[in-house]
């Protein structure tokens, strides 16, 4: 009897499958297709301090001040508020600023631009205001470092009104503040005519408000519509602004409070200002001590 070996047959080896490296560019998507990352940096969480250090680089222009011009609204004639931009780069124009050239009250209108025929250095002087849309908590945060830390400045009493009757809520976080002139040039206002011939007594009821304001600067010519003489300003001054100068008192526990919140023109000895009072040393004591003579009187 003869036995056949059994054939067994041999396992087929297994088919070599090609793999290709995927390249993955720099700009796409490691993730699935179809996924969304919904991750989201959890900014709330930081410190107080590292998000005062977020807004103040984001919301504070260190160098120079934030001019406002009032503009009538195109979509419903509404009076607005519109900021200008400098024309040409230049140095540090905050008064508060030591070794300044030339403090940004003194520099005249045409020193500026508005934003619609001003793209050139739109990222450099943009701020991230868009942080006040994001939640309750950061619009408050932000606020008060956008508010507080910039100064703000106008070229006269009527572009001040309405930046104070516009922002009103946002008053008692405003630190300082500059008015250029009392009576806004013809060629160079865009606002409504209701309050182109808004006088300097317009601005100080709506800015009662501003209860924590640290500095009013007045340029020489603010001053020059109150009086030539420094004693009859300082009367003519506190008719006018008794309003706000109370509320400062009432705020700061000093009824002299407004002494140091209004900041005067520096002294010069050329014969080019007028009123000389405003620029001479012995004028700004006589203008400083007829208005705390009234503060004193008013506060018995």
């Amino acid at each position: 009897m003869t036995i056949t070996p059994l054939r067994v047959k041999k396992p087929k080896a297994p088919k070599k499958t090609l793999y290709c490296k995927k390249k993955i560019s720099a700009t796409s998507n490691s993730s699935p297709i179809g996924h969304v990352d919904t991750t989201t940096f959890p900014f709330l969480k930081l410190p107080g301090e590292i998000r005062n250090l977020i807004y103040a680089y984001t919301l504070v222009d260190d160098d120079h001040s934030l001019r406002f011009e009032a503009d009538v609204s195109k979509r419903d004639g509404r009076c607005i508020v519109k900021r200008l931009y400098r024309a040409r780069p230049g140095p540090p124009d905050r008064d508060d600023l030591p070794n300044q050239q030339k403090g940004s009250i003194t520099k005249p209108c045409t020193s500026y631009k508005r934003f619609d025929s001003f793209r050139k250095f739109e990222l450099q002087m943009s701020f991230a205001i868009n942080l006040f849309q994001i939640c309750k908590q950061i619009n408050g945060e932000a606020a008060s470092i956008f508010y507080g830390n910039n100064i703000f400045t106008f070229e006269a009493v009527s572009h001040l009104y309405a930046f104070l009757i516009h922002f009103q809520q946002r008053l008692p976080l405003i630190r300082k503040l500059g008015v250029a002139s009392n009576l806004t040039h013809p060629d160079h206002y865009l606002g409504p005519a209701s309050i182109v011939r808004n006088t300097l007594s317009s601005i100080f009821l709506p800015l009662a408000a501003a209860v924590n304001l640290e500095a009013l600067y007045l340029n020489v010519s603010v001053l020059q519509s109150l009086s030539g003489r420094g004693a009859i300003a300082a009367e003519s001054l506190y008719r006018n602004a008794h309003v706000w100068m109370n509320a400062l008192a009432v705020k700061k526990v000093n009824k002299l409070a407004v002494l140091n919140v209004l900041k005067m023109p520096p002294i010069s000895t050329k014969p080019l200002y007028s009123p000389k009072w405003s620029v001479s040393k012995l004028g700004q004591e006589e203008f400083r001590l007829a208005l705390a003579a009234k503060l004193t009187a008013a506060g018995r």
